[in-house]
């Protein structure tokens, strides 16, 4: 997810730039929308991963599992986030899939 998020925002440049000279939508009405519409898709994959996982392993339900799924939701937004901060910094598919890979890299390195 980290790396489709990063390639977001390059192609819907000169979209966005011309509605936005237009005075069609604000940039914050924008975004709002790109992740209220990628939502479905972000609660899905990481659910679909945990259900899986969580069951042919065979661990135990209760609060637990309630607390890894959790947590799985939200270190899913926050690669999606870094995807989308470094796409729309870079402005640029090979660079931004450069820095991702440099990025992750450095991430796991320290960590």
């Amino acid at each position: 997810m980290l790396f489709l998020a990063s390639q977001v925002f390059p192609p819907e440049r000169s979209v966005l730039l011309k509605e936005r000279a237009a005075g069609t939508y604000r940039l914050s009405a924008y975004v709002v929308a790109k992740t209220i519409s990628e939502l479905p898709l972000l609660l899905l994959m990481p659910t679909m991963y945990f259900l899986i996982t969580y069951w042919a392993v065979g661990l135990e339900g209760g609060y637990r599992a309630i607390f890894a799924w959790m947590i799985l939701i939200l270190s899913s937004f926050t690669a999606h986030s870094i995807g989308f901060f470094i796409g729309a910094t870079v402005m640029n598919g090979k660079r931004s899939a450069v820095c991702l890979a440099t990025t992750l890299g450095t991430r796991s390195s320290v960590c």
